[in-house]
């Protein structure tokens, strides 16, 4: 009989999850670590009947010039999925003119939500 390997016999224990997110993050750190054994002790939501309704990113987008003729989401998905990682890629991107800002020059970025909901 093989003997498992140290990290074999590690144990990853999540009880009482309240957000399946949280259940996602665990698997992807874990997988990161090389450990396999990730259990649920009575999780609220799991499996989600809503995971598409979960958090993704959006990206909003100011070009200084639009060059080329390629196809710009594409680019950018791509981009971020090789340089940030795989899991954070925008699922949906938008165009503008400029972003909401203040007088100091921060982003509002609850002006971007409020557009978002409007569209909606």
């Amino acid at each position: 009989m093989k003997k498992p390997s140290a990290l074999g016999r590690i144990r990853i224990v999540l009880s009482h999850t309240t957000h399946p997110g949280n259940i996602g993050a665990a698997a992807r750190a874990m997988k990161t670590m090389g450990l396999s054994r990730l259990f649920l002790i009575r999780p609220e939501r799991f499996p989600h009947a809503d995971a598409d309704g979960l958090l993704k990113p959006k990206a909003y987008v100011v070009l200084k010039d639009r060059k080329g003729d390629g196809d710009l989401d594409a680019a950018l998905r791509e981009h971020v999925k090789t340089s940030v990682g795989p899991w954070k890629y925008p699922r949906w991107i938008e165009v503008l003119d400029s972003l909401p800002k203040t007088a100091t020059g921060k982003i509002q970025r609850f002006k971007l939500r409020e557009m978002d909901a409007q569209q909606k």
